[in-house]
């Protein structure tokens, strides 16, 4: 069933919540304060390119865009804990398709780096998947 960005990234996020309903997850414009010494995750979908597919009386666009989910862990716990979530993480998007949202193969943890927030310092990574959505454009 086609679907657009936004009802696409809502049922990412979702998906999200519903497969790690007990860390805490940063979205846009969301307010969060990560916990000192707790993993958390944020997500971000960024939608670029969309081409027609199709010219006919239902005209469809396709729609690219890529999931990135940052995994954050307390620096200093080393890398165990990360890999781990990020498997999880990774997982869950891997070659899946849901609500309309069809994801690619998701990298591994990719990226590190350190953030200081809330006083407190974090060791990030990333997965990333792209995806795609199929969009019913009104005649």
């Amino acid at each position: 069933m086609p679907t657009t960005p936004d009802a696409a990234t809502s049922a990412i996020e979702q998906r999200l919540r519903a497969a790690f309903p007990t860390t805490g997850i940063l979205f846009p414009n969301v307010p969060f304060t990560p916990v000192a010494g707790t993993p958390f995750l944020r997500c971000h979908v960024v939608w670029g390119a969309s081409m027609q597919s199709t010219m006919r009386q239902t005209q469809r666009n396709l729609n690219i865009g890529v999931l990135f989910v940052d995994v954050s862990v307390p620096q200093g716990e080393g890398g165990g804990r990360q890999r781990r979530l990020g498997e999880q993480v990774r997982a869950v998007f891997n070659r899946k398709e849901f609500a309309s949202v069809r994801c690619d193969a998701a990298t591994g943890l990719v990226a590190h780096r350190e953030e200081t927030w809330n006083n407190a310092a974090w060791w990030i990574a990333t997965i990333k998947v792209s995806l795609t959505i199929e969009e019913l454009v009104p005649v």
